[in-house]
């Protein structure tokens, strides 16, 4: 029983530290994400995204609605996400806000900055912790087994 117990535990610990390997290699990465975040990073699209992009909405429910919204912008039409960035020479974007684009040209103040937008791309709340937990569990876990084991031995030792 304790062998079988033993065995469970490893493959445990085993596919923890797998799980732990693909989140930080990046495979549990939302797709959708991950688009918008490069499209708004890119010059043929004009630092822009429309409002018809699958994470856009998402990026607005957390950033956007969150907040509270001058009453005269309520009314507005939205056409999409805008950033504002800054960057030296002809290199990429290295600080910056997103806006909010309006159909009548106007743009919110900012709604989240570059690096806010950075780890909101990076976010997968379950994966991460999964392999976390279950490293800490199947440890803990290891460490009660032979805790027991070597109690049952000592009780064996002096009888």
């Amino acid at each position: 029983m304790i062998r079988l117990l033993n065995n469970i535990i490893r493959f445990a610990m085993i596919i923890s530290v797998i799980i732990s390997f693909l989140y930080l290699r990046g495979c549990f990465l939302d797709k959708e994400r991950l688009s918008l975040y490069n499209n708004l990073l890119s010059k043929q699209n004009k630092y822009r995204v429309s409002l018809q992009h699958p994470a856009t909405q998402e990026l607005m429910k957390k950033y956007y609605y969150s907040k509270r919204i001058p009453t005269d912008m309520q009314s507005m039409e939205i056409k999409g996400l805008l950033l504002k960035w800054i960057a030296i020479g002809g290199n990429p974007p290295m600080s910056g806000g997103v806006c909010v684009e309006f159909g009548n040209g106007k743009t919110s103040t900012v709604i989240c900055t570059l690096d806010e937008l950075r780890q909101w791309t990076k976010e997968s709340p379950f994966y991460g912790w999964l392999g976390w937990w279950l490293l800490a569990l199947s440890t803990i876990t290891k460490l009660l087994v032979d805790l027991s084991a070597y109690i049952r031995n000592r009780k064996q030792k002096s009888v």
